[in-house]
Parts: C-alpha cells; sequence; structure tokens
C-alpha cells in the first residue's frame, strides 16, 4: 500500500515536473530512479529499507506514469490519436500478459540453472531482476524520440484547481476511477494469498 500511496501523492507534483522539463525526460528520469529502488528492493532483506525503497520507487513511478500519455499526444497527429492509443494499450496488455505468463516459469528455471532446485528464493530475484532490466531496456527508444517545443503556462497556480473547465466530467470520472482502485485495493493485494491456501 506505500507504493500506491506514493503514486498517489506525487501524482500532481509529477504533472507540474512534465511541464516543466517535458513529458520525454519526466519519463526517462521516472523509470531509471524507480528501477532502481526497484532493485533495492529485490536484493534487500531489511524491512525498513524494503518499505522506504517501495515508498521512492511509487514516487518516480508516478512521473513515469504522468509523463506516458501526454508523450504520446505530443508526438502525434489528431487524426491518429485513437489509433495510437489503442494500439499502445494493446501491446502494453499483451506484453503484460506474456511477462506474468513467463514470470511463472522463469523463477524454477534460474533456481535450477545456478543454484539448484532448493534456491526458490534464488529464482524469484533472478526473474524481478530480469524485469528490470527489460524496463531499463525498453527506454532506448525514447532517447530516439524528437520532442516538440510547446508553450508552456507561465501562469499557472501550483497545484491549482482553476484550470479545469468541466467539474461535472472530471467529477464523474473520478468517482468511478476512485470505486474501481478501492475495489483493486480489497481484492489483489489477496491474490497470491488465495491461492496459497
Amino acid at each position: 500500500s506505500l507504493n500506491t500511496f506514493a503514486v498517489g501523492f506525487a501524482a500532481f507534483p509529477a504533472g507540474l515536473l512534465c511541464e516543466k522539463i517535458g513529458t520525454k525526460r519526466s519519463l526517462i528520469i521516472g523509470t531509471l530512479f524507480s528501477n532502481l529502488f526497484n532493485l533495492i528492493q529485490i536484493f534487500t532483506l531489511q524491512p525498513p529499507l524494503l518499505l522506504s525503497a517501495s515508498l521512492v520507487a511509487g514516487i518516480f513511478s508516478a512521473i513515469s506514469w504522468v509523463a506516458g500519455d501526454p508523450l504520446l499526444t505530443e508526438n502525434s497527429e489528431k487524426e491518429e490519436r485513437t489509433h495510437l492509443f489503442s494500439m499502445n494499450w494493446t501491446l502494453g496488455m499483451a506484453s503484460s500478459v506474456l511477462g506474468s505468463l513467463l514470470a511463472g516459469f522463469l523463477p524454477g528455471l534460474f533456481a535450477s540453472l545456478f543454484r539448484g532446485s532448493g534456491q526458490k528464493a534464488f529464482g524469484f530475484q533472478m526473474t524481478l531482476f530480469s524485469s528490470v532490466a527489460l524496463t531499463l531496456v525498453s527506454l532506448m527508444p525514447l532517447f530516439a524520440i524528437k520532442e516538440k517545443t510547446r508553450l508552456r503556462q507561465t501562469t499557472r497556480t501550483v497545484l491549482s484547481l482553476k484550470n479545469i473547465q468541466n467539474w461535472p466530467i472530471i467529477s464523474k470520472l473520478a468517482i468511478t476511477t476512485g470505486l474501481i482502485g478501492l475495489g483493486a485495493g480489497f481484492i489483489v493485494p489477496f491474490f497470491n494469498v488465495f491461492f496459497e491456501k
């Protein structure tokens, strides 16, 4: 829950950071540092350090997540955005399914290849490490993107809500997303406990 709390808490400042330094740079910084703190979680067994690293990783993850969609919007034309966002979502879901499938096999494979079949923890560590490595490799195409220069507003108040023009629609979206998140928060963390029992 600390990681999720950090993402939610950092979302507003992350949006301001994206406006200040650009979406491409924000995405790179967020991904690099969130994965650095994910590495700490993989190779430490100290609870305070695990929790602290999870919190900081969540803060940097918020920067990546907030920067993603604006980066796509800024580097595409209006006519192609529907296809671009649907393709982005489809590829992300397909990759997630494939990654989840591989994550079921890799711990056992790593354990048997490197330390023998009894070293389950090592297998899980190497699987998580592979995930971090792949995430860092995925940054490479970002460096090829040339950001379009855009006019940034300089009169915006920090964390101001004055720029919201359609409160009824924003409120409906926020309530729907909040209820979905609340339900997921009750269920998702206990999937592994359910399967274990």
